[in-house]
C-alpha cells in the first residue's frame, strides 16, 4: 500500500489541547474535528480518545512516559507521538471496519488493535521499543520509508507471495493474516535478541532466516513445509496440517513442535527438540546429537531414544488399553518406561508400573522394566560411561530416586508396592530387599525410611512374609543407630503403635529400635500407647529402670530428668492392668 504524507508535530495547524486530568491521572478527548492535536497535560497518565473522525496526528509527547492510551472511532489516525523515555506507552486501538495503518514514534511497551475481521496484540520483551509501524496489504517494504526507524513492525495480511525483510533496526516483527504470503525471507534484524512471530498464514510454505540471534514463533501456518537458515529458538504450534512432511534445515539451540498434525519430521541440524502432543507424527529423522523430549504421544521411532513425559491422560489410556492389547502394550512399555528416567516423568512411570501390576501384568517383565528405569535414572547422575550390565548392577544395589518434593512420596510408594508384588515371585526382587534395608539405614530420616514406615502402618493379615522380613531387617538396623540420632523416629514410632501385636518378631525388633533411639520421654509415651499389659512392654519398662544411670542420662537432657523418668517407668510397670 502506498503511504501518503501525514501531518507532523510541527504542522502550523496543530491544535494544542489541555485535557482535564482526574485524581487517577485519567482524561478524555471526545469528538474533536481537528486533523492534528497536541495534548498539553503533563500529568496525564490515561487517555481515552473517542470519535475524533478527522484526527490524523496525535502528539502525546508531553504526557507521562508510561501513558495508557485507548483509541476508538478515529478512522483517519496515521501518526501517534509518545514520550521517548520511561518504560513505554501502552496503546489500545479499535479501528472499526478497517485494519490499522499507523506509525507510533517514541517508547512503546505494548500495542494491541482490533477490527471487525481480526485483532493483534504485541508486547516488548526486555526494553521497550523505540517506534512501532503497523501496515496492511503490504506489497513492498522498500517503498515504505516510514518503517525505517521503528524497532517493531506489525504487518497484517501481506499482499505478496514472497516477502523479504532487511531491517537491521527491527527487534520484533509480527505478521498475521491473509492468504497470499507463501515465502518469508529474513535477511537482517537487530542483533539485540530479535523475534519473529507469524500466525494465521495458511499458505506460508517456506521460511528462511539468517540473523542468528532471532527467535521464531509460528502458529496456524497450515502449509508450512520447510525452515532454513539459523536462529536461537523455534516454536511451532498448530503447523503443517496440509503438509506431508516438515523439513527443518535451520540451525537452532531449541526447537519446540506442539499440537501439529504433520506425519513426518526431518531435522538436519542437532538441537534440543521438544515434541508436545503431536499425535499423527509417526516418522522422525533426526541429526546426530539431538536431545529429544516428548510429552503426550511418542512417535514409534523415538521410543527408547527420547526423554519422555507422560501426562495423566496417557497413563490412564495405556492402563485401560492393557487388558485388550496386553502384548502390544508390554512391548511399547519395555522401551517407553526407561525413557522416562528424569525426576518428573519417573513418578508417572512408577505409578504406571504399579497400576499394571494390579492388572496382573507379568511381574517378571514389570520388574525388568523397573530395573531398566532405575539404571537410566541413576546413570544420568554420573559422568562415568558404563555398559548396560554395569548400570543394571548399580540399579540392583541401590534404592534411590531423586524426585521433586511435591511428587516424591507418590513415586516411592508406587515403587514399594511394585516391589511387594514382585518379591514373592521374582528372585531379583526378593534379593533387592537388601538394597532397601541399606537405603533405610543410610538415611534413617530419608524417603526410603518414610516409605517403609507408611507400609508398616498399613500392616494387615494379608501382608506377605517378604514384607514382614523386610520390616524386621529395617528395625534391626535402626536398633544399632546412635541414641537420639534419628530426628523423625519419635513421630514414626508413635505411628506404628497401632499395628503392634500383629507379628511377634517384628514387635520385638520395633521395641528394640525404640528403646535404643528415643528420648526417654518419647519412649515412655510410646510404651504407654502400646499398653503396659503386654509382658514385653512391662519388661522394657523394668529394663529402663535397671539400666546403668549413664544409659538413661544419654537419653535425657539432664541427670534430674533421668531420675524422674526412671521413677515413671517403674510406676508404669507396676500399674499393669488386671
Amino acid at each position: 500500500m502506498k503511504e501518503t504524507d501525514i501531518p507532523t508535530c510541527h504542522d502550523k495547524h496543530v491544535l494544542s489541547v489541555h485535557v482535564d486530568v482526574d485524581s487517577n491521572g485519567g482524561g478524555e478527548l471526545f469528538g474533536y474535528s481537528s486533523v492534528s492535536i497536541a495534548i498539553a497535560s503533563p500529568q496525564l497518565q490515561y487517555l481515552d480518545v473517542v470519535g475524533c473522525t478527522s484526527l490524523a496526528h496525535l502528539d502525546l509527547s508531553q504526557c507521562q512516559p508510561d501513558c495508557h492510551i485507548t483509541l476508538q472511532n478515529c478512522p483517519s489516525l496515521q501518526f501517534i507521538h509518545v514520550p521517548k523515555h520511561g518504560n513505554g506507552a501502552v496503546l489500545h486501538l479499535d479501528s472499526g471496519h478497517h485494519m490499522p495503518f499507523l506509525k507510533v514514534e517514541g517508547c512503546v511497551d505494548h500495542f494491541d488493535a482490533c477490527w471487525v475481521s481480526g485483532q493483534c496484540s504485541v508486547k516488548s520483551v526486555g526494553a521497550p521499543w523505540q517506534g512501532v509501524w503497523i501496515s496492511h496489504h503490504l506489497t513492498n517494504i522498500s517503498q515504505t520509508p516510514l518503517s525505517l526507524d521503528s524497532e517493531c513492525w506489525i504487518i497484517l495480511s501481506p499482499a505478496t507471495p514472497h516477502l523479504v525483510i532487511d531491517a537491521p533496526q527491527v527487534r520484533f516483527c509480527y505478521l498475521s493474516g491473509g492468504s497470499q504470503l507463501e515465502t518469508l525471507s529474513i535477511v537482517s534484524l537487530s542483533s539485540q535478541q530479535s523475534q519473529i512471530e507469524a500466525q494465521a498464514l495458511p499458505e506460508l510454505c517456506s521460511v528462511d532466516i539468517h540473523p542468528p540471534t532471532t527467535s521464531l514463533y509460528l502458529r496456524d501456518c497450515h502449509s508450512l513445509m520447510k525452515l532454513s537458515g539459523g536462529v536461537t529458538d523455534i516454536h511451532l504450534s498448530h503447523v503443517s496440517q496440509r503438509a506431508d512432511i516438515l523439513q527443518i534445515e535451520m540451525t537452532s539451540e531449541r526447537l519446540m513442535l506442539c499440537h501439529s498434525d504433520v506425519e513426518a519430521l526431518v531435522i538436519k541440524e542437532p538441537t534440543e527438540l521438544s515434541l508436545l502432543h503431536c499425535r499423527p507424527l509417526n516418522r522422525v529423522s533426526l541429526a546426530p546429537m539431538t536431545n529429544i523430549y516428548c510429552e503426550g504421544a511418542v512417535p514409534e521411532s523415538l521410543i527408547g531414544v527420547a526423554t519422555v513425559v507422560v501426562d495423566e491422560s496417557m497413563v490412564k489410556s495405556l492402563v485401560s488399553a492393557y487388558p485388550q492389547h496386553s502384548d502390544v502394550i508390554m512391548v511399547k512399555l519395555t522401551k517407553l518406561i526407561p525413557s522416562m528416567s528424569p525426576s518428573g516423568p519417573c513418578v508417572k512411570a512408577l505409578q504406571l508400573l504399579q497400576k499394571l501390576s494390579e492388572l496382573d501384568a507379568p511381574l517378571e517383565q514389570l520388574w525388568k522394566i523397573r530395573l531398566d528405569l532405575s539404571a537410566m535414572h541413576l546413570a544420568s547422575r554420573t559422568k562415568r560411561r558404563r555398559d548396560s550390565t554395569s548400570k543394571t548392577a548399580i540399579a540392583l544395589s541401590h534404592w534411590k530416586w531423586q524426585l521433586p518434593d511435591d511428587l516424591c512420596r507418590e513415586g516411592w510408594q508406587s515403587d514399594y508396592q511394585l516391589w511387594a508384588k514382585c518379591a514373592p515371585v521374582v528372585p531379583e526382587a526378593f534379593y533387592y530387599r537388601h538394597a532397601m534395608v541399606r537405603a533405610c539405614g543410610n538415611k534413617p530420616d530419608g524417603l526410603a525410611m518414610q516409605t517403609v514406615v507408611y507400609a508398616m502402618a498399613r500392616h494387615s493379615n494379608f501382608t506377605h512374609t517378604d514384607e514382614l522380613d523386610l520390616w524386621c531387617d529395617v528395625m534391626d538396623v535402626m536398633a544399632t543407630k546412635e541414641p537420639l540420632s534419628v530426628v523423625n523416629w519419635a513421630l514414626q514410632a508413635r505411628m506404628l503403635t497401632a499395628r503392634y501385636g500383629m507379628y511377634q518378631r517384628l514387635d520385638r525388633a520395633y521395641l528394640a529400635a525404640c528403646e535404643n533411639l528415643l528420648h526417654l520421654k518419647d519412649l515412655l509415651d510410646v510404651l504407654a500407647r502400646i499398653g503396659c499389659h503386654h509382658p514385653e512392654v512391662r519388661a522394657c519398662l523394668l529394663n529402663i529402670a535397671q539400666r546403668p544411670w549413664y544409659w538413661r542420662e544419654e537419653r535425657c537432657d539432664n541427670a534430674r530428668q533421668a531420675d524422674n523418668y526412671r521413677a515413671k517407668a517403674i510406676a508404669l510397670a507396676i500399674s499393669r492392668a488386671d
